[in-house]
């Protein structure tokens, strides 16, 4: 009998399109930023704008806005095909009043799988109390801590990330037929 794999997800911009955000913060905050015009991961730096005006108008608006992102291309098709062999950790830094437009979200994608909203970019303890051996995600930061503490990480190609990968553990991946491709051949050492 096999052991199966687990696989740690993050899910915005790795799951979601990661300009899924722009066209309604440009209405909201007078601007008109196209992804790609800048390598900042945060939006509150790309926004200009502190951290309670964003605060404000996230907490009313961030529910709709997370429940209506676009989906990356084959993502739906590459995890439905893993189901059955692998176990599946969404785990985001979303925070906690998120959890229901998270839901909403996997559920109206038919995303199998159990999620968990963190709260914070702090995603190692987590995904090692998970038992992750593969863990996807965008965020550069998040990936190198992950790799550190011996996750193999499949980091998705964005803007806001491409930094030299300083970690052997650390694989950059630009779409999720590579994913696919790099999970099967991670994951034959984790077979018993």
């Amino acid at each position: 009998m096999n052991k199966k794999t687990t696989i740690g997800i993050d899910i915005d911009g790795t799951l979601t399109a990661p300009d899924f955000w722009v066209e309604e913060l440009n209405k909201q905050f007078n601007k008109n930023y196209k992804y790609g015009e800048s390598d900042i991961y945060d939006w509150r730096d790309i926004y200009e704008i502190d951290n309670d005006q964003f605060m404000k108008y996230y907490s009313v608006h961030g529910p709709q806005l997370h429940v209506q992102a676009k989906i990356r291309p084959d993502a739906a098709t590459v995890i439905n095909d893993w189901h059955e062999n692998y176990n599946l950790c969404y785990i985001t830094a979303r925070q906690h009043f998120l959890t229901e437009a998270t839901a909403v979200w996997l559920k109206k994608h038919k995303l199998p799988g159990e999620f968990y909203v963190l709260g914070s970019h702090y995603k190692l303890n987590k995904a090692k109390e998970l038992n992750c051996q593969i863990f996807i995600e965008d965020n550069y930061d998040v990936a190198c801590r992950l790799a550190e503490g011996g996750i193999n990480v499949l980091l998705m190609d964005c803007v806001y990330n491409r930094k030299p990968l300083p970690q052997e553990r650390v694989t950059r991946v630009f779409s999720w037929q590579e994913v696919a491709k790099q999970v099967a051949k991670i994951s034959t050492k984790y077979l018993i």
